[in-house]
This record gives structure tokens, C-alpha cells and sequence, in this order.
């Protein structure tokens, strides 16, 4: 085989376009640390990035939600609206802000980090991307998790006041 040619080649493979994401999809934070809420519910918002490229649009959607591990509790959740409002419409600008909004009730606690209907078995999002010609499925890499501590009810943190109290009452006594 002539040196020329396989020189050539190899100059062609080096300077050849490199591939890159066709859309790239960021959370800002993977990690939430949170109370449960003495009542109500509390709204976490999961917000971040999605960048297209080359005409690239995103055409579909699935939130796998968190699901503690230990007692099987899952936290519900939504997508953000303005993710909604960009979702339904041309996509002609890169997308930033709030993506999915998850609930925590009173009754949560523990370590919400699994979902066994996820392609990784963790929460994710999972985005389809078009760009008319072609559909490839994207997945995002990064995982999130929610660590609920709960909150003690109000007759227990009485209790914990007057044991402490008693405590100290029985140290002066002394």
C-alpha cells in the first residue's frame, strides 16, 4: 500500500468534523437535601439546560420520579410549565430554567434515590430527540436524589423540651 495514501487518510480522519451532542441536557443540581414539611406539601424544582443542535428539536419526555429504596414511597411530581410552554413551541433558542417540579409531603422520609422502570434504575429524564429526518432517544446521565429528614411532630419536640429541661433542673439540684 502506497505511504502517500495511508498518510492522506490519516490527515483526513484527523481534521474530519468531530461528533457532538445533538442535544445536551443539564441539570443544575443532582442532589436535594430537604425537611419534610410540618404540613402541606413542599415543591422541589430540578432546573437546568437543554441545548440544541443542528436543528435538533426535542419531540417527547419521561420523568422516572424518585422512589425511596427501603419503604417504597415515591415522591409525585410534574413537569414545569414554562419547560411546557417551550416543549409545545418552535424550539428555535436553547431552553433554561425550571424542568421538573417534585413533591415532598409530611409523611416522606429517607433516601429517595431508586426507580426499577428507569433505564439506570435511578430517577432520570428521558428525552426523544428529532430533527425530522431522524429520532434518536437521549437519556441524561446525571441522576437526582431526594433526602427527606423528617420533621418531628410538635408533642415531640415538647417532650424533647422537657426532658432537657428536667436534665437540667436535676444538674442544679445536685
Amino acid at each position: 500500500m502506497n505511504r502517500n495514501f495511508i498518510a492522506c487518510t490519516l490527515l483526513a480522519v484527523a481534521l474530519a468534523p468531530r461528533a457532538h451532542a445533538l442535544v445536551d441536557f443539564q441539570l443544575d443540581n443532582n442532589l436535594f437535601i430537604v425537611n419534610a414539611p410540618n404540613s402541606g406539601t413542599l415543591n422541589i424544582d430540578l432546573t437546568g439546560t437543554i441545548k440544541l443542535n443542528d436543528g435538533w428539536k426535542i419531540t417527547g419526555g419521561v420523568a422516572f420520579l424518585p422512589v425511596n429504596g427501603i419503604t417504597s414511597d415515591f415522591l409525585a411530581g410534574s413537569f414545569d410549565s414554562a419547560f411546557n410552554t417551550w416543549f409545545a413551541g418552535p424550539q428555535t433558542t436553547d431552553y433554561t430554567g425550571g424542568i421538573l417540579t417534585v413533591t415532598v409531603l409530611p409523611t416522606s422520609s429517607g433516601i429517595y434515590d431508586t426507580n426499577a422502570g428507569s433505564p439506570s434504575g435511578m430517577p432520570e429524564i428521558d428525552l426523544t430527540g428529532s430533527n425530522g429526518a431522524q429520532t434518536r432517544h437521549f437519556t441524561d446521565t446525571e441522576v437526582f436524589q431526594v433526602n427527606v429528614s423528617p420533621v418531628p411532630e410538635p408533642a415531640s419536640m415538647a417532650a424533647l423540651a422537657i426532658g432537657g429541661l428536667a436534665l437540667i433542673r436535676r444538674k442544679r439540684n445536685k
